[in-house]
């Protein structure tokens, strides 16, 4: 019941925020830069970082001059290499990646951009990732180029894991852990359809 009114009152804010502020809709692309992070006692794998490419589009609702607050729906392509010493194979991963942030203009048409990134894990290879969903924090910039164009740079921490493997003997005691993190970096443009 609490989580009805919680929502309700949410719906109720977003509104009136939109009812006042000015709504933007745009695309966006570019490329990433993508690594994984493990952590355990597995050391004999060496992780290269993979260079691949998203694509997407994003709302934002600029509340004043200062602040917007955006939404965006990212189809991201991301992973990594890994050489352990016998094969070298990439390790592909597809996400459905939702940020969700505030951007700050600073001056002269410079932000920052500052939030979450919740993921859905569309595809991967299930030696190497056994979640379906994964939860980031990001912060970047850029800069706005003329009333359209956007460029920016962003980082993502994968804040949970993307594999998780633990042994245990007969008493419950850990023999041996592993676990996965993904990290990224992205480069790219925006461009405002609807402004």
């Amino acid at each position: 019941m609490k989580m009805k009114y919680l929502f309700t009152a949410v719906c109720i804010l977003f509104m009136s925020i939109s009812a006042q502020a000015q709504l933007k809709i745009g695309l966006k692309g570019g490329a990433n830069y993508s690594q994984i992070k493990e952590t355990g006692d597995v050391d004999f794998i060496d992780w290269e970082a993979l260079t691949s490419y998203y694509v997407g589009g994003f709302a934002e609702i600029e509340m004043n001059d200062r602040l917007s607050l955006r939404a965006e729906g990212l189809y991201s392509f991301e992973g990594a290499e890994f050489d352990d010493g016998v094969n070298k194979r990439k390790v592909e991963i597809s996400y459905f990646n939702l940020p969700l942030l505030l951007r700050l203009n600073i001056i002269g048409g410079v932000f920052i951009d500052a939030g979450v990134e919740p993921g859905i894990i569309v595809d991967g290879d299930n030696f190497y990732v056994d979640k379906d969903t994964e939860f980031g924090a990001l912060l970047g910039g850029g800069f706005k180029l003329g009333q359209r164009l956007v460029f920016n740079l962003r980082y993502i921490w994968g804040l949970s894991n993307i594999y998780e493997f633990k042994e245990t003997d007969v008493n419950g005691q850990t023999i041996s852990a592993v676990q996965r993190k993904s990290t990224l970096w992205q480069i790219g443009a925006e461009f405002y359809i609807f402004k």
